[in-house]
């Protein structure tokens, strides 16, 4: 295989956290005249992602790895690897990439098994069972914080950091209308924030409503209540259920509250953007320690979605409305954990894998 013709075979999807640092990849792989090939789950909001952009992809059947129902789990394993097989005799890549979830173990296993190179992302502080899984046996281990390093074999490992979309380093020319709050609940939307929130705005006086402005992502399945219960708030808002052009929205916002994801958590770091982080509690464990990474460092507020109420969300964001040193000392704090060039980074490791024959 000639060095124009090498294919590399980035498996991702099932959502944002997964897919986003796939394409940023994908976006540098290409730079450096590769062809790539994606692979996406059968979610809609991965469909969604990929039509925006020129790649080539499969869709695999979403499996979660280790799922309650071992019956079940087995014919969709079975059917990913059947798919994998495809996937891998079809377009012989010269080095297989996975992102993490369930999706990547048949792939990457196969890969393996069949002499390929591979190499998997974290982009977690804690790692998934996925990749910790299949940490045993590809070639090359990237990650996206240092502390990462201790859940690995460490002579597989390298820090990358982790790679972001293009948009978010997009800059609006957006007109502010008071302190501006970004509220997300990742790529799907979290009914949960939604519902604090909502009840948080609810509890101010018409005075503190008026001095401040909401952009809310509320996933699509929230988007119609989601824009009606504002127009009763009297609150300045803008509601996306999803939103492409992210960088526009971060650029414009003094505050953000949202889930910790890993993609959420890079995206933050770098916008530099102070936050009150509420993590899933049933991403195992995931979002809890990628928020209380940041929040050990200074970089943001953490509340357990357990513990929280509105009457203290509102007081929190009031707190840090008035309190400008406050989030200046976050964004401090965060410009010091900006890794640049996370793609650049893990092209280098991908391209380092191909083999010169």
């Amino acid at each position: 295989m000639t060095e124009l013709m090498h294919r590399i075979l980035i498996v991702s999807g099932g959502s944002g956290g997964h897919l986003f640092p796939a394409i940023s990849l994908a976006d540098d792989l290409r730079k450096r005249g590769k062809q790539v090939i994606l692979t996406i789950s059968s979610k809609d909001i991965d469909k969604k992602i990929i039509k925006e952009r020129d790649y080539e992809y499969e869709v695999f059947p979403l499996f979660f790895f280790l799922s309650k129902n071992p019956f079940l789990s087995l014919i969709k394993f079975l059917a990913s690897f059947r798919k994998a097989e495809r996937v891998l005799r079809r377009y012989k890549p010269a080095v297989v990439v996975g992102m993490g979830g369930g999706n990547s173990i048949s792939p990457l296993l196969l890969a393996h098994f069949r002499g390929i190179p591979t190499l998997i992302h974290e982009q977690n502080v804690f790692p998934g069972k996925a990749n910790r899984f299949l940490s045993n046996f590809v070639d090359r281990i990237a990650i996206s914080f240092a502390e990462t390093k201790k859940f690995f074999p460490s002579q597989k490992v390298v820090f990358t950091g982790n790679p972001l979309r293009k948009e978010v380093f997009e800059k609006g020319e957006r007109e502010k209308q008071g302190f501006t709050i970004l509220i997300m609940g990742g790529s799907q939307g979290a009914h949960s924030i939604n519902t604090l929130s909502l009840s948080a705005f609810r509890l101010m006086s018409e005075k503190e409503k008026k001095e401040i402005e909401v952009i809310h992502l509320s996933g699509e399945k929230d988007y119609i209540w989601v824009s009606e219960e504002y127009k009763n708030l009297r609150v300045k808002h803008s509601v996306f259920s999803f939103f492409s052009h992210i960088g526009n929205l971060y650029s414009s916002a003094d505050l953000l509250i949202s889930r910790a994801g890993a993609t959420t958590i890079a995206e933050i770091i770098a916008s530099k953007k102070p936050a009150i982080l509420i993590p899933y509690p049933y991403a195992s464990y995931h979002q809890r320690a990628n928020a209380n990474f940041l929040f050990k460092q200074g970089a943001c507020l953490m509340i357990e979605e357990d513990r929280i109420t509105p009457e203290e969300l509102k007081k929190t964001i009031l707190y840090l409305k008035e309190d400008k040193r406050e989030r200046e000392r976050m964004r401090e704090n965060l410009k010091r954990l900006y890794v640049q060039g996370a793609d650049r980074r893990l092209g280098e490791q991908v391209i380092g894998l191909i083999r010169k024959d």
